[in-house]
Formats: structure tokens, C-alpha cells, sequence
């Protein structure tokens, strides 16, 4: 008895693993950031991306009206637009992250995600040549579990952090929140 007990408590752990990676909704992904785990709202857009939509909407309304008036654009609503369409990128960018196929439930995803959690939560790279270890450590099913549960961290993470790397991203482009000095 005591010669099986490990493998038995080894086949129900795969088992529960399978059954909380296989997990499926019953609703289709958002078409921008393909998140199945949140709700659909209009234009096939989860509440997140239907929100990037409607600050476009807004912003570019609120520009519109001040152009059509002969006003500037101040430059807070110009960069703040520019945020929105970052965001809108940053969106779509993350489904070409999340691919449920089979062939990807190996070590190597599992590093490539468990790096970039060290990187965003500890800022620093802990699970560097781990792809191996990893693989061996760990059945396909519970390769799947992890991976799923890891992503759907590293998306809640993504989304919450949406606004924030838009901003990075145009400061890394030279575009700054704060309106250049003016001309001497």
C-alpha cells in the first residue's frame, strides 16, 4: 500500500491540475486583450478595454469641440488622448502573450512567465536557465495549472499597470505629461 500511496497522490494532483487548467468559460475572450475571465460587454470588449474606448470617445469629443470653437488644445488633453491610444495598444499587445495552445505548456513558458514575476513584483530575475528544471520538476498537467495560474496573474497585473506603462512608453518616446517650457 505504501509502495503506491505516492503515485496515486501524484495521478490525483495531475488530475486536479488538468481539471483547473482545462477549466473553460463560457463566454469568448475580449477581442483586444483576449482576458477570458472577465465580462463581455459591448463590441465584444471586456469592462477594462470598453473603458480605454469610451476615454477615447471622450477625450477626442472634448478636442474636437475645441477645435471646431478655434480654442487650443491644451496640452494635458492632447497627451492624455495619447495615454488612451497607448493603452489601447498595450491591450491588444497582450493577447499575443497568452496563447492556450498545448505546444506551449513547456518549462521554457513557465520560466519566461515566473521571470517576468520576479521582474515586475521583486525587480530582479531569479528564474534565469530554470526552462530544464522546470520541465522535469513537473508533469504536463500541473505544467499547465502553473501556467494558468500564472497568467492569469501576470494579466491582472497587466491591467491594473495599463495606464502607468502607457505612460512610461511616451516618456520613453520623449513625450512628457508636463507641457515643454516655453520658447526664450
Amino acid at each position: 500500500m505504501t509502495d503506491r500511496s505516492p503515485n496515486l497522490r501524484w495521478k490525483l494532483m495531475d488530475q486536479l491540475a488538468d481539471g483547473l487548467a482545462t477549466r473553460s468559460t463560457s463566454q469568448p475572450p475580449c477581442s483586444w486583450c483576449a482576458n477570458p475571465f472577465h465580462e463581455i460587454r459591448c463590441s465584444g470588449l471586456c469592462d477594462h478595454c470598453y473603458r480605454i474606448t469610451r476615454e477615447q470617445n471622450a477625450i477626442k469629443q472634448k478636442i474636437q469641440q475645441r477645435k471646431a470653437k478655434g480654442l487650443q488644445v491644451p496640452y494635458e488633453l492632447a497627451f492624455s488622448y495619447r495615454v488612451a491610444i497607448e493603452m489601447e495598444k498595450l491591450a491588444k499587445s497582450e493577447s499575443e502573450h497568452f496563447d492556450s495552445k498545448d505546444s506551449f505548456h513547456t518549462g521554457m513558458t513557465i520560466e519566461r512567465l515566473m521571470m517576468y514575476v520576479s521582474e515586475e513584483w521583486i525587480r530582479h530575475s531569479y528564474y534565469s536557465n530554470y526552462a530544464s528544471i522546470f520541465s522535469q520538476l513537473f508533469s504536463p498537467a500541473q505544467r499547465r495549472a502553473l501556467i494558468y495560474l500564472l497568467s492569469r496573474m501576470i494579466r491582472e497585473h497587466m491591467r491594473r499597470n495599463r495606464r502607468r506603462k502607457a505612460v512610461q512608453r511616451l516618456a520613453d518616446q520623449g513625450i512628457h505629461c508636463l507641457p515643454p517650457p516655453p520658447a526664450k
